[in-house]
């Protein structure tokens, strides 16, 4: 479930949790993607996940997939910092 940039997932434990997206955006190869942090626990990082069209997550491991997250996000971080010449 998706209410502007929030996001509720459900932990390993079975709790809800509400998230903060990043960003979410589609790969060449249509594969979908999503970059969120937990605002409960800002020290965890930036969480990327792969997802289908029936909202099923996974983890991304893929080392490629997740230097082409980082690019995402560097990006973003760019565009925030007012940043986006590219340099």
């Amino acid at each position: 479930m998706t209410d502007d940039n929030r996001m509720t997932i459900t932990d390993d434990n079975g709790q809800e949790r509400e998230v903060h997206i990043l960003s979410n955006f589609d790969a060449p190869d249509g594969r979908h993607f999503v970059l969120f942090e937990d605002p409960a626990n800002p020290d965890a990082g930036v969480y990327v996940y792969q997802y289908d069209d029936d909202g099923n997550m996974d983890v991304v491991t893929d080392e490629k997939d997740l230097e082409m997250c980082e690019e995402v996000l560097g990006a973003i971080s760019d565009q925030l910092e007012g940043g986006s010449d590219g340099n």
